[in-house]
């Protein structure tokens, strides 16, 4: 029925009236339930996973709940707009929930680590009762040393968590404590730490070398992984930073 020119007409023009069919009335108002919805089962997830206390957490936490909550308002407000026929509360709703998106990018932008950061604090809130208990944590910092550095196991392409807590003699669960709890960091990221730390000595100190070739010798599979990595870490892109590396140098 959506599909009849002469309804979608209709419904325009009632909506711009404020004199829309209650029938309609009644399906936007479910739709408009649907966000509400989401938000509050992500922040019943969220209170599951990081606890009553999460306001208080990291700060990709605390910005995923205002986020859920800040959804659940906008949703509110045009299913309060759609069941009283209030343009004027239509309008501010469907203003606030343009600016989600563009919410979201700025906060991409400006994050661009919030998905690590946000998987970090989940996984920590995991380790209440630590396995680590009577392990020596600066023997674990040596050995990780000892692998990166002087093995340099991270050129591995295919390196896995299992694979490194094997190198360090550790279980997988206790290497996953140790990065999220002690470090602050996921495994991917600790990898992608030494592999862009290493790309960036060879891409001044090796000029003829190709960023392709140098992404897959430092272990990336993919240049656009390995620029992606590379411009979370250090805020420019290969060619920039080996543009103005080598200029300085010379």
């Amino acid at each position: 029925q959506f599909q009849d020119s002469t309804t979608r007409y209709e419904l325009i023009v009632g909506a711009q009236s404020g004199n829309l069919n209650p029938a309609y009335l009644i399906i936007l108002a479910i739709t408009s339930l649907h966000p509400i919805t989401y938000a509050l089962l992500g922040l019943v997830q969220l209170v599951r996973a990081i606890g009553w206390r999460w306001h208080r957490s990291e700060q990709s936490v605390r910005l995923l709940g205002l986020f859920l909550i800040s959804l659940g308002l906008v949703s509110l407000l045009l299913l309060v707009g759609f069941a009283f026929s209030n343009g004027a509360i239509l309008f501010t709703g469907a203003m606030c929930a343009a600016l989600i998106l563009p919410g979201l990018y700025i906060l991409g932008r400006r994050y661009p680590y919030f998905f690590d950061e946000l998987q970090t604090a989940v996984e920590r809130s995991r380790y209440r009762n630590s396995q680590l208990k009577g392990k020596d944590l600066s023997r674990i910092e040596r050995s990780l040393k000892e692998c990166m550095v002087a093995q340099e196991v991270f050129k591995e392409e295919d390196l896995s968590l299992p694979e490194l807590a094997a190198c360090v003699q550790l279980s997988p669960h206790q290497l996953s404590e140790y990065f999220n709890v002690h470090l602050n960091l996921n495994f991917s990221r600790f990898i992608n730490q030494y592999r862009i730390r290493e790309a960036c000595k060879m891409l001044v100190e090796h000029p003829d070398m190709t960023v392709l070739n140098i992404a897959f010798s430092v272990g990336f599979n993919s240049k656009s992984v390995f620029n992606a990595a590379f411009l979370r870490e250090t805020g420019l892109t290969p060619t920039t930073y080996r543009s103005k590396n080598v200029v300085r140098q010379g």
